[in-house]
């Protein structure tokens, strides 16, 4: 089969027209644009091949009788803007959300035990320093510094809170295997939930927070 192949240097881009999307051709001081007077010229003077034309992939209680769009009544993205932003704010934070789990899988599809295996230790040497090499080291200088409550405890998250799934998949970008990755963001994940409880405790019984 014959595969059509673009030049690197091919460019293709899209556009969008005031007259297709905003609507409101009345207000806050505007006033008709050429389409607008077009639209309004020549509302139910197409020809019934220009009708169908316009009328082609539209379910049929969208379809209008022998009439051109009008902008302010087949537009509305100028009273709705706001809901139209939020709707894609939403949809950004959905697709955050859905990073960590989605990594996850990934990190679970490739894992392979025999690579696991050979990087076993250096990946418990990882997830000690970063469980508690870190945290061993810098919680005092913060507590010398004057940093208290929550403060301290945000530090304390920063410092000892499991290796997050991004690095795996940064491990993979940059052509490593991954197996060593995997290991430490597996052996943080587990052994998180025990050192963050006993740093807390040790911080609670010597009164810092």
């Amino acid at each position: 089969m014959y595969r059509f192949q673009l030049p690197e240097d091919f460019l293709i881009g899209t556009a969008n027209s005031a007259f297709q999307s905003e609507g409101a051709w009345d207000r806050d001081g505007k006033s008709e644009s050429i389409m607008d007077h077009f639209a309004r010229k020549y509302a139910g003077k197409l020809s019934p091949a220009e009708q169908r034309k316009l009328d082609a992939g539209r379910p049929p209680d969208q379809v209008r009788p022998n009439s051109l769009e009008m902008p302010d009544r087949g537009c509305f993205f100028y009273d709705n803007y706001e809901a139209y932003i939020e709707d894609m704010q939403k949809t950004g934070q959905n697709i955050a959300v859905l990073a960590t789990p989605l990594g996850l899988i990934a990190m679970g599809a490739s894992f392979e035990a025999k690579s696991a295996a050979k990087n076993i230790r250096p990946s418990i040497a990882a997830a000690a320093i970063k469980l508690v090499g870190l945290a061993a080291v810098f919680l005092p200088i913060a507590v010398i510094l004057g940093f208290r409550q929550e403060k301290l405890v945000a530090i304390l998250v920063m410092l000892g809170s499991a290796t997050t799934v991004s690095s795996f998949i940064m491990a993979k970008n940059m052509g490593h295997e991954g197996s060593l990755t995997a290991n430490t963001v597996m052996l943080t994940t587990c052994g998180s939930a025990f050192t963050l409880t006993f740093w807390l405790y040790l911080m609670k019984t010597l009164a810092f927070i």
